[in-house]
């Protein structure tokens, strides 16, 4: 399974980074994924079709990115578009045992997370 994750910002980059091989295991043939920063959470634009190529923004470039994942026939892909302000994201130690974070939005997406990987 590979899973391409849409995240706001570097703090959401960084926690991913850390936490996705402690989820789902290591990055290998099994799972995959690659984290897309984005400069903020912005807007969706008020017409799909319209987008601002200067707009950097994970709501801005959505409809784009939806449009080109679109394109490409994956069975063995899963878009996840990471919304929430993620206070839990810029707490997070190298080292943090993931079943002690209490936050329900991590709790939230670690489970989505793991009933897409099985």
């Amino acid at each position: 399974m590979h899973f391409e994750i849409l995240v706001e910002g570097q703090s959401e980059l960084t926690a991913l980074s850390i936490l996705m091989p402690k989820m789902i295991g290591d990055y290998d043939d099994k799972h995959t994924w690659k984290i897309h920063k984005h400069q903020g959470i912005g807007k969706i634009p008020e017409s799909w079709n319209d987008t601002h190529s200067k707009d950097r923004t994970l709501l801005g470039q959505l409809p784009k990115k939806i449009r080109a994942y679109s394109k490409v026939a994956d069975y063995d892909r899963v878009v996840i578009v990471l919304l929430e302000k993620c206070q839990w994201a810029k707490k997070i130690p190298p080292n943090m045992n993931i079943n002690s974070n209490l936050s329900p939005s991590f709790n939230f997406f670690k489970n989505c997370l793991l009933e897409l990987s099985d």
